[in-house]
């Protein structure tokens, strides 16, 4: 525990340390994760759902996705990929939550024009990808919570599922979220309200911040009867210029910044988050 402790009290190298997945593939973690997205009355792991009906409803226009194929990757519990079949697009969801998928094909559109989205259990850094797709989406600040090798890879994985003409749509959190964010120190018994493991167990949060790069982690240690664990969570903050610098250096040439809720170009007041639409 004392060694614990020290890595906890210690500021960590920005993305020194990859846990993602077990917010996903931890059943206790998972089933918390899933309660949050299905909730869409918050936007704590996804969008309230007329955020998601608006977010839609102009990808489909824009982009006309009636016939088209599109790949949603860390698809969750299908809250867009369901609607997009509804549209017509022949949809495959990618994630790596089993209880996500569960949910997602429990609550698949039977009826949809071009047949239920046919969802993948899949590491999108790693596994195998749909090819010939027509547009990729990456929804809900993933991009932000990888490593700047990470997104690299990704988003070469990304350009390659493309056919010619395709497009890459995803948002992230900006550097106006960035500038709200304090360094804390929270020691609570079953931290949020039980939403790490069963009770009882005591959660310790430690959030650190990188001005120079807004660059955020919030770390957190829990301490159950049986085990002990750590979740690193980082979250990498975007302005406009800097997102089109990062594509731009990855190869993508004229990425528009866009506001993710309507589609429509981005103004100089934009909020916590916008997107990014990348064509090749």
């Amino acid at each position: 525990m004392y060694d614990l402790l020290c890595t906890m009290a210690e500021r960590p190298a920005p993305f020194c340390q990859y846990t993602a997945p077990d917010l996903w593939t931890r059943p206790h973690i998972a089933a918390s994760m899933l309660a949050f997205h299905i909730d869409g009355s918050n936007d704590l792991a996804s969008r309230k759902q007329e955020s998601i009906v608006s977010i839609v409803d102009w990808i489909a226009e824009r982009f006309a996705v009636d016939g088209k194929r599109v790949c949603d990757l860390g698809c969750g519990p299908g809250l867009y990929a369901n609607r997009l079949a509804q549209k017509g697009a022949q949809v495959t969801g990618v994630d790596i939550s089993t209880s996500s998928l569960a949910y997602a094909r429990g609550h698949a559109p039977s009826a949809a024009p071009t047949g239920a989205p046919s969802y993948r259990l899949a590491n999108y850094l790693e596994d195998p990808l749909p090819q010939e797709q027509d547009l990729v989406l990456l929804i809900y600040a993933d991009y932000c919570a990888l490593s700047p090798s990470q997104r690299r890879t990704l988003l070469a994985r990304m350009r390659a599922q493309l056919n010619p003409g395709g497009a890459i749509i995803f948002d992230v959190f900006s550097d106006h979220m960035f500038q709200k964010l304090e360094q804390s120190t929270v020691l609570e018994a079953d931290l949020m309200g039980g939403f790490w493991a069963p009770s009882p167990y005591v959660g310790l949060k430690k959030s650190w911040l990188w001005p120079e790069t807004t660059t955020g982690l919030d770390h957190y240690l829990i301490a159950c009867p049986d085990e002990t664990f750590e979740i690193y969570n980082w979250m990498q903050y975007f302005s406009p210029h800097s997102l089109k610098d990062e594509l731009q250096q990855c190869g993508f040439d004229a990425p528009a910044v866009i506001d993710f809720q309507t589609g429509s170009a981005l103004g100089a007041d934009y909020g916590d988050a916008f997107g990014v639409i990348v064509t090749v």
